[in-house]
Order: structure tokens, then sequence, then C-alpha cells
């Protein structure tokens, strides 16, 4: 009987030792595994964190308040609505705007200056990453440690202002600087349950979520390591690490990421405890085999209740419960599965409740009335007795359910901005103890977000007013010139109409006649300056509706230079190959006049020269879209300085050649008003001969011959 057993035995223990060592070489496989898949898994974290910093970036060069008061050079709205706002929120560590030589900065001081610095001597690298598509997660080694980078270009067309020239070289650029620090390696180990390290190019730690599981592993190679995959290592017995570098935008490593953890107790299980375990489970298996007939079903039947309940957690389903008790470890498993699964349906509530109670509050509602929604949602998503809002003096700004003066004193409470303590939200919780520390910090989330949505209402609503005034003003000024221009008219007539007379009559006297030639001219030139504001009240009412007539320049542009009597050479050189523009008559006219007067004005000496010539339309450097008519003038005048090329074009603004010349700085605006309502444009050529070139360009339609 002794030898029978020890037979049965002997086979048992030498599969149980081989399936031990099976056990060490598989665990030691799966170690690298877990490994190389939790340096993949903090790869993406960077990913995701650099596409999100990306997206801040790109929501705010694209806002158009910044491109505004960026083409205006405006620093104290510029550092109130973007820098600060974003310092102080806590999402980067510096933040840097840069237009031509003028650069805001925010944030840490010193990573500041680097991250300028930085952007100087990259020869165009981050201006052009940022234009010419994704170039994936962007590193920096800075002082002190590794910084993600984002950067954006702000588009400034169509603005004037000194930042439009200022960037005219190098593109107005915004850039984030976010460090790796402890919170990133912390959330990481969270996420992956390994233990993660950040060096610098020399290996150097940085920062670790166990410094001394770090420092026994060394320094690694970092520049041996991959940027796109992951090497796993054994820098000492009993630890496992994968990690991969970390580059800038040029390619250049600048430091690595380590994921890595602790296999010694497996290591001790494949050696030291092997024979132990081997006999104690040669033993624990002729047991097994004994009451594994008996106990099987009964075990199948409880553990496919706990997959069947783990299965529909993975589904997403938290309503499942299963029978627990405290008899076995199968029960308290259930147990556990239980608390956890309410666990994780309380925070989805929270976390859904906080995403829906943010998305409908919205700004122009008024800070007052956020205010409270905010408190009731606090109350009702975390399950609150009372929540209010109050300042540090004690004043309840909004409170659920309304009291005057809260009792008794807060056990829960969080500032509404991050290192702020001028506005805090505070609850009492029934039991503050069944808190954890992630409850908390979904309470902290949602308060800070509120806080952002009620600056944002702060901002809407001077956003408002300040539009709400600039649509006075620009309502007023309409009214203004659309009074001026009707109540001058009528005398201007009566006057030219007189004078016209006098300068007319055979028997006027010649000094009288003279008097009269200077009424006329000085009427006239009223008369025009009146019909131009009339022409800009109906361009910006939008009440001006011109004709869609098919015209030829060149006649209309003989019969405006002979309107203005000028005794200078003109000529005209048409290249239209005899295509007509499409436009309205009486428009085109008074664009052609108001151009070829400036270069009389401006010019008083030399030809004008007119060309026409059609050409295929494009714009935006797009595919061809039709046929156009080009017409330019050209004088040989002192020409329009560079500075002042883009200024000329607004209402009332005379160039620095007007000095003692009789102009009242319309003209250019009303011309290129009417050419826009007839879907053309107008602009100031540069070319390296004297003199200005203005040119504009209308739809044109191609004469055919016959067939």
């Amino acid at each position: 009987m002794a030898s029978l057993l020890l037979l049965a035995i002997l086979p048992v223990a030498f599969f149980a030792v081989v399936a031990l060592q099976r056990i060490g070489d598989v665990a030691t496989a799966d170690g690298d595994a877990r490994a190389s898949g939790a340096a993949t898994a903090v790869r993406a974290i960077l990913t995701r964190d650099s596409d999100d910093l990306q997206s801040l970036v790109t929501s705010y060069v694209t806002w158009d308040r910044l491109r505004t008061d960026t083409a205006a050079l405006d620093t104290v709205d510029i550092a109130g609505t973007v820098i600060d706002f974003q310092v102080a929120r806590g999402t980067v560590d510096a933040a840097l705007l840069e237009v031509g030589d003028t650069t805001l900065a925010g944030g840490d001081a010193t990573i500041a200056a680097e991250l300028e610095t930085y952007l100087a001597n990259d020869a165009g690298g981050p201006t052009s990453a940022a234009l010419g598509g994704d170039p994936g997660p962007v590193f920096a080694a800075f002082r002190g440690g590794i910084y993600e980078l984002a950067i954006g270009t702000i588009d400034l067309t169509g603005l004037n202002g000194p930042g439009v020239l200022a960037a005219s070289s190098r593109p107005a650029l915004l850039a984030f600087a976010v460090r790796l620090d402890s919170a990133f390696v912390v959330r990481a180990r969270q996420l992956t349950g390994f233990d993660v390290a950040v060096y610098d190019l020399s290996g150097n730690l940085m920062v670790a979520s166990n410094a001394q599981l770090a420092t026994r592993a060394g320094r690694p190679n970092v520049t041996g390591l991959p940027a796109d995959g992951d090497h796993v290592g054994r820098p000492e017995p009993g630890i496992v690490a994968a990690g991969f570098s970390v580059a800038g935008i040029d390619g250049t490593t600048v430091g690595a990421v380590l994921a890595m953890t602790d296999l010694r107790l497996l290591g001790a299980i494949g050696t030291d405890l092997v024979p132990f375990l081997a006999v104690t489970l040669a033993l624990t298996l002729i047991l097994a085999l004994l009451l594994s007939v008996v106990l099987s079903r009964q075990l199948r039947i409880r553990l496919g209740a706990v997959r069947a309940g783990i299965a529909a957690v993975a589904r997403g389903d938290l309503t499942t419960r299963l029978p627990e008790g405290d008899r076995d470890e199968i029960e308290r498993l259930a147990g556990s599965h239980n608390r956890l699964a309410a666990m994780l349906e309380r925070r989805d509530r929270m976390i859904w409740g906080s995403s829906e109670a943010i998305e409908q509050l919205h700004p122009e509602r008024g800070a007052d009335r956020l205010a409270a929604d905010g408190v009731e949602a606090a109350r009702r998503i975390f399950g609150l007795e009372a929540a209010w809002l109050r300042t540090v003096d004690g004043a309840v700004v909004a409170a659920s359910p309304p009291v005057a003066i809260p009792t008794p004193e807060p056990n829960i409470l969080a500032s509404l901005l991050p290192g702020s303590a001028n506005l805090r939200l505070e609850g009492r919780a029934a039991d503050p103890a069944s808190w954890s520390a992630s409850d908390r910090m979904l309470f902290d989330l949602f308060v800070r977000d509120l806080g952002v949505v009620i600056r944002d209402a702060g901002l809407y609503a001077g956003a408002a007013r300040r539009a709400d005034r600039l649509g006075r003003i620009n309502r007023l000024q309409q009214d203004f010139l659309q009074a001026i221009g009707h109540n001058l008219r009528s005398p201007l007539t009566r006057i030219l109409m007189a004078s016209d007379d006098l300068r007319t009559y055979p028997e006027t006297a010649s000094s009288t006649r003279a008097r009269a030639e200077s009424i006329h001219a000085d009427a006239a030139r009223l008369s025009r300056i009146v019909g131009q504001l009339l022409t800009l009240s109906r361009l910006d009412a939008g009440a001006y509706e011109p004709a869609a007539e098919l015209l030829e320049l060149a006649p209309l542009a003989r019969r405006s230079w002979d309107a203005l009597a000028s005794d200078r050479p003109f000529s005209i050189v048409d290249h239209s190959s005899g295509a007509f523009a499409v436009g309205d008559r009486a428009a085109v006219e008074q664009v052609l006049w108001i151009l070829l007067d400036n270069a009389v004005t401006y010019a008083p000496n030399g030809p004008v020269r007119v060309t026409i010539e059609t050409r295929e339309a494009a714009r935006d450097g797009s595919k061809a879209t039709g046929t156009e008519l080009v017409l330019r003038v050209a004088d040989q005048g002192p020409g329009v300085p560079a500075a002042e090329r883009t200024r000329i074009f607004g209402r009332f603004q005379r160039g620095s050649t007007a000095e003692g010349r009789e102009v009242t700085g319309l003209g250019l605006d009303v011309a290129r008003g009417l050419l826009s309502a007839m879907g053309g444009r107008l602009w100031l050529e540069t070319t390296d001969r004297p003199g200005a070139t203005f040119a504009f360009a209308l739809p044109a339609e191609p004469i055919s011959g016959p067939a």
C-alpha cells in the first residue's frame, strides 16, 4: 500500500516541480509582456496629453478675440484672457505669446524664458510643424525637467494693426509648456500598475513614482532606447523595466520614460521555495483529487456567478450584485465585487452628472444664475445635505437649500479657482468618512470647472457690453453720415446751378466769373464727398444692390479721365481680348474716377497709364474658378510708403504724401466697398518702378466668336 502511494506521489511531485519551473518561466515572460504593455500605455498617455494640449492651443489661436487683440497688440487684454487664465487654472506651467519682437509670458518665469529661447533657436521647426501638420508629442529639456510643448500660429489674415506688421516676417505664435512632474508619474502609476520614472538625456532621474525602485534600477542608456517602440530589460535581478525615449520636434532625444516593477517575489518562488512548494503541492494535489469530485460542481456554480458578475462590469452593467457572505474567499470576493461595482456606479453618476451639469451652465445666463445652478447641481450630484457658495469674508453668494448663514460648519469644501481662496464651494456630507480620495478629486474638478464657467460668464458679459456699445456707435455713425449727406445734397445742388449760371452768363464780369468758377469747383468737390458719404452709408447698412451689366472697361476708363479735364499724358493698353466685365456701370465709373483722381492728385507730374487684361480667377491659392478682368492705374508719383499700404484703405485715412492736398480719405474705402458688393476686389500692387499702381478685378464674361 505504501509503495503504491509512493508510486502515485513521485510522478505528481515530479510534475509539480516541472510545473513550478514552468510557472517561473511564464511569470518572467508575463513580467516582460506587462512591462512592455505598461510602457505602451504610458506613451499613449503622453500622446493623449499632447493632443489635449495641442487642441487647447488650436482653440485659442482660432479665437476671434485673441486674433483681434494680437493684431492690435493690446497686451492688457491678451494677458488677461489667455496667458494668466491658463496658468492660473493650472493647465500649463508656462505660456508664451510672440508677435514679432513682442513677447508676453506667463507662469514660471525661468521656463518661459527657456521656451522663448527654444522658439528663437528652432530655425522654423515649431512654426513649420504648427503650420504643416501633426508632428506628434513634442518635448524639450528645460531647466529642472522634461517639458511637453504645444505650439500654434495665429492667422492675422484680414486684420489691421501693428501686430499684423510685427508678425509679417515671422508668424505670431502661442506656445504652452507642461512639465512631466510627479502628478504625471503618479497618474501613470495608477493607470498601469507599474512605477514610472522620467530621465534626462544623461540618464539623471528627474521624477519618479517610486524613487527607491528607480535608484535600484540605475541609470538607463537614454540614447539606446527606441522612440517608437519600447525596450524591455532587467537592470537588476528581480526588476523588469521597459522604456522609450522622448524627442524634440527635430527628432533629437531629450530624455526617456521608464515603466518598472519589482519581480523578486516571483524569483524567490522560482528558486528558493521550489523544493518546499513541490512537496506541499504534491500533497495538496492528492487531497484536491479526493475533494474535487465533491466540490467541483458547487465550485463551478459559484465561480460561474462571479465570472458572470465580472463580465457584467466589463460590459458596463454596474447594477448586477453577487450573493455575498463571510464563509469563504469566494463570498468575500463577491462582497468586494459588489462594493467595487457600487463605488464605480456612484462614481459614474458623479462623472456624468458633473459633465451634464457643466454643459448646461452657459455663460450668457449670468454669473449669479450660474452660481445658484452650480450649487444646486453640486448638492444633487454629490449627495450633500446642503451646499453653499460664499466668500472668505463669510458672505453667502448662493445656497441649496436657501439659508442666510449655513450651519454647522462644512466638512467638504473646495476653492472655485486653483490657488484662489476668494470664493469657495462648501457643503455638508452625511458621512464624510465614506468619501474616498477619488470622490474628493471629482468634487474638486467639478468646483474648478464651475469656477471657469463663472469666470467665462464675466468675460461674456464684458464682451456683450463692449459689442453693444460698438453697435450703438456704428449705428450713430451711419445715421450721422446719412443725415449729413441728405441735408447737404439739396443746398449743394442749388449752389452748383447758381455758380454754373454765373460762370456761363455772357454778361458776367470776368472777376465774378472767376469767383463763380472757384465756387463751382469747390461745390462740385463737396458734392462728390457727400455722394461718397451716402454711398458708404448705403454700403454699411447693406442697402446697396448693384446691377449686373456687361461692361467694356476701356471706354469707361476714357470717359472717367475726360471728366477730370486733366492735361496730363494718358494712355490705355487693353489686353481684355474683347471680354466684358460684369458689374454696375455707375459704380464702376465711380471707382475709376476715384483711382484716376488719386493718380492726378498724388502725382502732379508724369503720365497716367491704364492697363486691362483677362486672367483666370484664383482665390487663396485654390483652383481657378472662372475668368476675371483686371484693371491697373499706374502713376509716376511718390508712391505709398510700405508702412501705410494697409492703412490707406481705412475710412478717413490719408497717406503721409497727402500733406498739403485736399483729400478726405474716403475714396479708397468707397471703391473697395463698391467692388466687394459687385464680387470684385481692390488692392495696391508692389512694383519696382516709381509711383503707385492700384488694381481692381471684376468677374468677366468672355466673348466667343461665331461658330
